[in-house]
């Protein structure tokens, strides 16, 4: 038996040596990069959607070690996952299109018309109504804990400011402690506005999820 399972193990341990082998290419990832332009460019030039889609999956794993990939691939990927109806894929490669296309860049003017068109799409519009519906509960939950901690803030200011009244009326406080007094009412006053900030930004936020899970 041990014959027979020999050169099962022995196939196996070949297919994986052949593998790693291709996957630790021995050409500097920038010359992967131009192999892989190439082929692209070329299944683009023969109408090889599923070709030229799988050299650029290939083409994002060298972009994870630092080689981006050229924007003129981006809006090609992009026209081809709406193509093949992948409408997740052609909208976050458009979107990432835009984020490094220049606008004197000739596919400019149609990523932008087309923007729009995929980000109005159902699964496009689905995803991002579910994202928001994650976010909300925790953007509300740090909504309401900064509503109390600015509530606790308010209160203290509240607190020290009477204290630095009474000082000023001089119910035998120092000159110094008032001074004391005043610093701290600042200190409570500076905190608590910061705070309220913060939570105006809170507030946004949900404002704006909650815009995404309604639809408007």
């Amino acid at each position: 038996m041990t014959m027979r399972i020999l050169p099962t193990i022995i196939s196996g341990m070949a297919v994986f040596i052949t593998a790693l082998a291709e996957a630790q290419s021995p050409l500097p990832l920038s010359v992967q990069a131009d192999v892989l332009n190439n082929k692209i460019v070329g299944a683009l030039k023969v109408g090889n959607t599923k070709e030229a889609l799988q050299g650029l999956d290939e083409y994002h794993k060298l972009e994870a070690q630092g080689i981006p990939v050229p924007s003129p691939l981006l809006y090609e990927e992009a026209i081809l996952a709406k193509s093949s109806g992948n409408l997740l894929r052609a909208y976050d490669t458009l979107e990432s299109y835009l984020k490094k296309a220049d606008r004197s860049d000739r596919h400019y003017a149609e990523a932008v018309r087309l923007y729009p068109e995929l980000e109005n799409s159902k699964v496009v519009r689905a995803r991002a109504v579910e994202k928001a519906n994650s976010d909300l509960a925790s953007a509300q939950k740090d909504l309401d804990s900064k509503k109390k901690e600015c509530q606790g803030l308010q209160g203290d200011l509240e607190s020290s400011h009477e204290d630095l009244i009474s000082c000023l009326d001089g119910h035998g406080y120092s000159k110094e402690m008032c001074r004391t007094e005043r610093t701290d009412r600042d200190n409570r006053r500076y905190s608590a506005e910061r705070c309220f900030s913060e939570k105006k930004a809170f507030e946004v936020k949900v404002e704006a999820l909650q815009s995404i899970v309604d639809g408007k």
